[in-house]
């Protein structure tokens, strides 16, 4: 994949994964096209928002500090009174990218110690930017899965932020907005249930079948 910031779509046969655990992230940006073998259609289309997804995608968590006085603070002093949606997630998406230091780190850490220390790999700028923007009111998820970076397919994390009544996949660590379409969800939640991505570690092999542009 020599433009993946272009792509409008992407073809992949994927194995490695129970076609049944990609079931639940299926939407229309992540379309499962066969199941045997696993085939799916990665696009820019973007997936309207059930109403029924909102209550949990603005709710602070253990990491997603987002109800926290500084998180709220520095949430706020971020936007500038702006409200927009659309203008308040690209404000707070290029604000944690360029405020973190691109460093790997080993360990997990809630939005506040994140924020303290300034640094972090692809799950410290989703978790701060997911806790800055609920904090700002703007339901956001959490995805983790793959990304092609580099010349190949690796385990990534991104926000997946609500505009306009649709979810709009974004990476604050890449600084894409909206993300390019190689990302690839496996798990949705507030890292909370990464030990689902166990059985896949080492075992999944991607074959790019069509690029469209």
């Amino acid at each position: 994949i020599s433009k993946a910031h272009k792509l409008k779509e992407l073809i992949i046969e994927v194995h490695g994964i129970a076609p049944g655990s990609m079931t639940a992230l299926a939407s229309e940006r992540q379309k499962i096209l066969t199941q045997s073998p696993l085939t799916i259609s990665l696009s820019r289309l973007a997936t309207k928002v059930d109403i029924h997804e909102v209550a949990a995608a603005l709710k602070a968590s253990d990491m997603i500090q987002s109800e926290h006085e500084i998180i709220k603070a520095k949430s706020s002093e971020i936007l500038n009174g702006e409200t927009g949606t659309l203008a308040a997630s690209l404000s707070i998406n290029k604000w944690v990218y360029n405020y973190l230091k691109k460093q790997p780190v080993a360990s997990l850490s809630g939005a506040v110690d994140i924020l303290n220390t300034g640094v972090g790999d692809c799950t410290e700028h989703t978790t701060l930017f997911t806790a800055l923007s609920r904090a700002a009111g703007i339901p956001t998820k959490v995805h983790v899965g793959l990304v092609y970076v580099q010349g190949r397919f690796l385990f990534h994390a991104w926000p997946v932020v609500a505009i306009d009544g649709e979810w709009v996949d974004v990476d604050p660590s890449l600084n894409q907005f909206p993300a390019d379409v190689t990302h690839i969800a496996l798990v949705e939640g507030d890292f909370e249930n990464l030990t689902d991505l166990i059985p896949s570690l080492g075992k999944i092999e991607i074959k790019v079948l069509e690029q469209h542009y």
